[in-house]
């Protein structure tokens, strides 16, 4: 039996259509930290990381945004709320005396400039507990945000900013995650915009000039928080990723503390010089102060599945096998997510491609042109389809026909003998896909195109019996007990470089345990499973493994499953490494298949 512990599954996103105010980041690796002579223990040591593509807020929060947030909810922020001395007592020692209301009061820290010089250790003489200091007064309660609606919001905690987050329907991003956005095109660099503190002469971002925490000169136009989009944006059309104010991220470090990261106004050489992409530093979740705010990030919107392979694990060795899914009655959009996470836990790397509503990305059977992620197919090692009458846009065909005609391993399930259908005055350059033109993609590459149910359609099940001739084929290797609850289809004729490997045996009813029909359909029996060594122009071959079993419910069959197994691993042309008892064929995670039929999907899902 194969256990799997974990099952990696990575979303991939439609960039064309951005959240308002977001930008995207997109997936890849990146180098994480800096061995810099500057660089903190923290930071250390530099090393790569790998991240899916996401959204990122493209400044920092404002009051604006903020206060939205606030009227609708009614939400009241850490630093407009008293100290509950119940909480606190527990958290100093026992005999600590009860504070007066007064120093229980609502209030939050604020930076005040010292008159002259001062001893960088004893920070206590620039940050001042305020009383009435928070979001909507940030000096104090004499101060305002009028006029501020695009300054950054201050005095948020890392539980305000997390509740902000869950409000707008996104969250803090990760430490890595705004690690990546700010450095991005920059790795290695120690700015975010690259070598030079001030290229040109130009400020880059608001931070202190002059000496800390006395005399800013204001070099770069501002004594404190700046308004968000006062200097020049990244690569990616983001703010602010250097100085202004620090941005909370949803880490923790060693000490369980919430990680910030990219530092404030305050920030200066001879002190943090924290507007360095890999600097850092942590505060309690409760913390709100003059100088820290936050940013959102949302993750990719999903539009296709992909279960991560492992080089290490035999026989896949992370090659990626792409799954297309799209057939309106037998619910491969169930079956094909199954059949990828088996395929998985043999080391494959697998993509599900399915059929979607292309507006709301909710997965729709019915929709017959749209499919996202088909440009995934380029760099399949075995293309696995399960569609009926597609009519594809041709820049999305266009990746099925390179790859068919590139000779790579093809397998066809149940309907894929079908699986486009163009209109008759169709301009496409693949209407001659189509199933009823000379029998398109299913005549010219499985072996045959749709020509009719042989069974009843919903009442004879169909028993798959072994060709004798090629019972010893190492495809069948472990195959001996197939049954599913679909028909079997009529086969008018396959090409000579087909072999069968199990033919269909009809049954009179819906149960394993029914005997075949005693009549002319089962004299001969048609073929349900085949194989072809499709000759292709460059003189090479081309593995094709076809089936016209695969409901969702004949997956159910174990031997079916592994039939498709080993037939990945022929197509492959690994035919020794399948075992004598066949490969293993597990259903992972849930599995409670739906019967098929028209409409009948379930509603409202998505990938």
């Amino acid at each position: 039996m194969i256990e799997v512990a974990v099952l990696l599954v990575s979303v991939s996103a439609d960039v064309t259509s951005p959240p308002i105010g977001m930008r995207w980041v997109p997936a890849g690796t990146f180098i994480k930290g800096s061995d810099l002579s500057r660089a903190r223990e923290n930071e250390r040591p530099a090393h790569t990381e790998l991240l899916e593509g996401f959204w990122i807020d493209e400044t920092e929060v404002t009051n604006d945004q903020f206060a939205a947030f606030v009227n609708a909810t009614g939400y009241v922020t850490t630093s407009e709320r008293p100290v509950d001395w119940d909480i606190m007592k527990l958290q100093v020692p026992p005999d600590t005396p009860r504070p007066t209301d007064a120093e229980l009061a609502p209030a939050s820290a604020v930076f005040t400039p010292t008159n002259g010089a001062a001893d960088p250790r004893h920070f206590t003489q620039w940050w001042h507990l305020v009383p009435g200091a928070d979001w909507q007064h940030p000096e104090g309660p004499s101060s305002s945000i009028e006029g501020r609606a695009a300054w950054p919001v201050v005095h948020v905690s890392w539980d305000d900013a997390n509740a902000y987050a869950a409000w707008a329907g996104k969250q803090l991003p990760t430490e890595s995650q705004w690690e990546r956005a700010a450095r991005y095109g920059h790795d290695g660099e120690p700015y975010v915009w690259g070598t030079d503190l001030t290229p040109n002469g130009i400020h880059m971002a608001n931070i202190w000039q002059g000496s800390f925490p006395h005399g800013n000169t204001l070099e770069d136009g501002f004594a404190g928080v700046a308004p968000v989009k006062q200097y020049p944006p990244s690569e990616l059309g983001l703010y602010d990723m250097a100085g202004n104010v620090w941005e909370w991220t949803a880490d923790r470090d060693d000490s369980s503390m919430p990680i910030q990261k990219g530092g404030s106004h305050l920030c200066h050489v001879t002190t943090c010089e924290s507007y360095r992409p890999s600097a850092k530093m942590s505060a309690t979740a409760d913390s709100a102060l003059s100088h820290t705010g936050f940013r959102c990030v949302r993750p990719a919107e999903v539009k296709w599945l992909t279960y991560h392979g492992d080089s290490s694990v035999a026989p896949g060795r992370g090659r990626r096998i792409v799954l297309v899914a799209g057939d309106e009655e037998y619910r491969s959009e169930e079956a094909l997510p199954m059949l990828g996470r088996m395929l998985q836990s043999h080391g494959f790397e697998t993509i599900v491609l399915l059929s979607q509503n292309p507006d709301t990305g909710i997965i729709d059977p019915d929709e017959s042109s749209h499919i996202p992620g088909l440009h995934l197919i380029d760099d399949a090692d075995l293309l696995i389809l399960q569609l009926r009458f597609r009519h594809l846009g041709d820049d999305d065909m266009k990746h099925i026909a390179n790859y068919v005609a590139s000779g790579k391993p093809v397998t066809g399930i149940r309907t894929s003998t079908h699986a486009f259908a163009y209109p008759d005055d169709s301009e496409s350059a693949y209407a001659d896909w189509s199933w009823n033109r000379s029998g398109g993609f299913g005549k010219e590459v499985l072996g045959e195109t749709w020509v009719a149910h042989h069974g009843g359609h919903g009442r004879e099940a169909t028993r798959g019996v072994i060709e004798p001739s090629h019972q010893s084929h190492p495809v069948l290797r472990g195959v001996d007990d197939v049954f599913g609850p679909t028909d079997v289809y009529a086969i008018n004729g396959l090409p000579d470089d087909a072999t069968v490997l199990l033919r269909g045996a009809i049954l009179t009813g819906m149960s394993p345990t029914d005997q075949p029909v005693d009549d002319a359909r089962n004299n001969p029996m048609h073929p349900v499973a085949w194989i072809r060594e499709r000759a292709m122009p460059s003189g090479n071959t081309q593995r094709v493994f076809a089936t016209t079993m695969g409901a969702s419910q004949d997956w159910s069959s174990d031997d079916l499953r592994r039939l498709l197994a080993n037939a990945v691993l022929w197509q492959l042309g690994e035919e020794n490494a399948i075992p004598a008892e066949g490969l293993a064929a597990p259903t992972i995670g849930p599995w409670d298949p739906s019967p098929f039929g028209f409409g009948g999907y379930k509603r409202d899902t998505r990938p």
